[in-house]
């Protein structure tokens, strides 16, 4: 947690590691969170080992901390992304990219990401594709293709995804359920034939239900999308009049709306799951592109430099002989890229 010391236990950790000869600052790393934290750190770091030169007797280990002061603006102490970036500038035939490739950020990147975006939905809507045609017949509209393709181009580790395909929405199985509600809400009408408010809500259920045999497969899947249905109403009706059983008659309205909120989220789910694989063909083929462009966001670096270390034994031996010591301050984000390339690196 914050406060705790895990920065001033890094600095000392640096310091007695340069004080002792174990690295210089050409061999050391040490990884922080933000730029902020970099910089701060770094500023620690040369206030430790100025102030521990003044407290030392030894004259080697006063030196080696004066020559580490001094030569201090050297090290690689910075954020992941900087950190992979030096990677890929110094070795950037190994990683297949241009040497003078751009880092795009902030509006540059959200620009760049739109035009991409834009070819491949206009692509798409100019295609006769059935599963684009029923996403968009079950609401899965362009908004919601966009954010699809927005969150998995943010989360491209997690690639190649698994593609279960799509079941139809399992609307089967849904008239199964509802069949079921309705018939046990007619069971408790014909046993207590109660007289009261009660009575109406269920037979409008009930004839609702009733009324979905009636529909082919298309006008169904737009009317449990749709959301469209008759009301429920467990406030009304009295205990007595239906012999005790009101609270079933409650839990059944519960179990009817439940079914058609569940289809409706099923049939959506299942509609992204007809679309998955193009999406995932848009997220990878624009990452080819960026690199074909040389473009990179701060994703790519850590993928370039990740793929630089994991493909390429000659520049993984050389950094690994480089780089003696890696130190991080901390990974608040889960990115299992950013472990990938510690990892690799040491």
């Amino acid at each position: 947690a914050a406060g705790t010391g895990k920065t001033t236990g890094l600095v000392r950790r640096v310091v007695s590691l340069l004080a002792a000869g174990v690295v210089t600052v050409d061999q050391l790393v040490v990884i922080t969170f933000t730029e902020k934290a970099a910089a701060e750190l770094s500023t620690r770091v040369r206030d430790e080992l100025e102030r521990r030169a003044n407290e030392v007797d030894d004259e080697e280990q006063r030196r080696r901390l004066l020559d580490a002061a001094r030569d201090l603006y050297r090290a690689h102490i910075e954020t992941i992304h900087s950190f992979a970036t030096a990677l890929l500038r110094e070795r950037p035939v190994e990683a297949g990219i241009d040497p003078l490739f751009e880092v795009l950020e902030g509006l540059a990147a959200g620009l760049d990401f739109d035009q991409a975006y834009e070819r491949f939905q206009d692509e798409l809507l100019a295609s006769d594709d059935p599963d684009l045609e029923r996403a968009l017949r079950r609401e899965f509209g362009l908004q919601e293709l966009r954010e699809a393709c927005e969150h998995l181009h943010a989360h491209r580790y997690l690639l190649p995804l698994a593609h279960p395909g799509s079941s139809g929405g399992g609307l089967d199985e849904t008239l199964d359920d509802l069949r079921g509600i309705a018939a046990e809400l007619r069971e408790l009408m014909r046993e207590h034939s109660p007289v009261d408010k009660l009575v109406d809500v269920v037979e409008r259920i009930v004839a609702w239900v009733d009324g979905l045999d009636a529909l082919g497969g298309d006008e169904l899947e737009r009317l449990l999308v749709s959301g469209s249905r008759t009301k429920t109403n467990k406030g009304v009706g009295s205990d007595a009049n239906w012999g005790g059983q009101k609270q079933r008659v409650k839990d059944l309205q519960d179990r009817y709306n439940e079914t058609l909120d569940t289809a409706k989220l099923t049939l959506r789910t299942d509609a992204l799951l007809g679309l998955l694989s193009r999406i995932e063909q848009f997220v990878r083929e624009y990452a080819e592109d960026r690199k074909r462009r040389g473009k990179a966001d701060f994703d790519d670096l850590l993928f370039w430099a990740r793929d630089l270390l994991r493909d390429s034994e000659p520049a993984r031996r050389y950094f690994r002989r480089r780089f003696r010591t890696v130190l991080i301050d901390e990974f608040q984000d889960t990115d299992p890229v950013q472990a990938e390339l510690a990892l690799l690196l040491t």
